[in-house]
């Protein structure tokens, strides 16, 4: 069915306000909270590639990276221990190769959703990298798992994806 105009982002928005906040309330009842909180920030990251992707034009680009910054800033505030002005550093350049990598995307004849996984596959790497790198902890064994998880997860994504067009 399509969309109109507009109508995906009053959905998508309040979706991730919710999921924040059932995940504050679980944080005051839980313990894990890590976890919880990686699955919710790579659903948003994956609901905001696939908006970025279904939306190309240089107003939601600005928009969606300007929500993604205060969304990765958030992300390794709470993750790492690193400063305010790092951590703002950081999270801007991700989310300026976030939009350069999804406008390139656009350019491929990918699904929406295909899109966003590969999108959602990029922010996972690159916050396990950039995390090891700011405990200290980033060491080579670490850089090979993450280069073949990415090989592999894009190969599962891309076989999904075309049995999907199969169909």
């Amino acid at each position: 069915l399509p969309v109109s105009a507009g109508a995906d982002i009053l959905f998508i928005a309040p979706w991730g306000v919710s999921l924040f906040m059932l995940l504050g309330v679980k944080n005051l009842v839980l313990i894990k909270r890590q976890s919880a909180y990686r699955v919710v920030h790579f659903g948003i990251v994956a609901a905001f590639g696939s908006l970025l992707l279904e939306r190309p034009g240089l107003l939601s680009q600005a928009v969606i990276f300007v929500a993604l910054l205060f969304v990765f800033r958030e992300f390794y505030l709470t993750i790492t221990s690193t400063d305010s002005e790092r951590s703002t550093l950081i999270a801007t350049l991700e989310a300026f190769i976030f939009i350069e990598i999804a406008w390139v995307l656009s350019f491929l004849s990918a699904d929406i959703l295909v899109g966003g996984a590969f999108l959602a596959l990029f922010a996972f790497i690159f916050h396990d990298t950039t995390a090891h790198r700011l405990a200290g902890t980033l060491l080579k064994p670490i850089i090979i798992r993450n280069g073949v998880l990415f090989g592999i997860l894009t190969l599962v994504i891309l076989a999904l994806s075309a049995k999907g067009a199969i169909m």
